[in-house]
């Protein structure tokens, strides 16, 4: 037996509604953190080989950074795709599905 069916549901912990959102940008923290070690290199390099290849990063890195933080912001912008809660289930902006209208069983 679980603790459900010894304790009954208030033996559960209360919770929130639960919400799936878009997945962000992973590549946004290591793209800062390439670009800030790309500068320093710049900084410290000396001329030559080296400091062209960091240049060369810089110039990448002023490109694709705000790029980056484009498509993060968009991916927020999306708000909740998929909400569970005591209501039931709603997706994106649409109506909320009660918990009775779904059931197991193809119509």
């Amino acid at each position: 037996m679980d603790r459900v069916t010894l304790r009954g549901a208030d033996a559960l912990p209360k919770v929130g509604p639960l919400e799936l959102r878009a997945a962000g940008s992973g590549g946004l923290a290591f793209s800062v953190l390439l670009g800030v070690s790309s500068v320093t290199s710049l900084l410290t390099a000396p001329t030559g080989f080296r400091f062209r290849l960091a240049a060369v990063t810089c110039a990448f890195m002023a490109v694709a950074l705000p790029f980056l933080l484009v498509v993060q912001a968009r991916q927020r912008a999306l708000g909740v795709l998929v909400r569970l809660d005591s209501h039931g289930v709603r997706v994106g902006d649409g109506p909320t599905t009660p918990w009775r209208d779904l059931s197991g069983s193809a119509a």
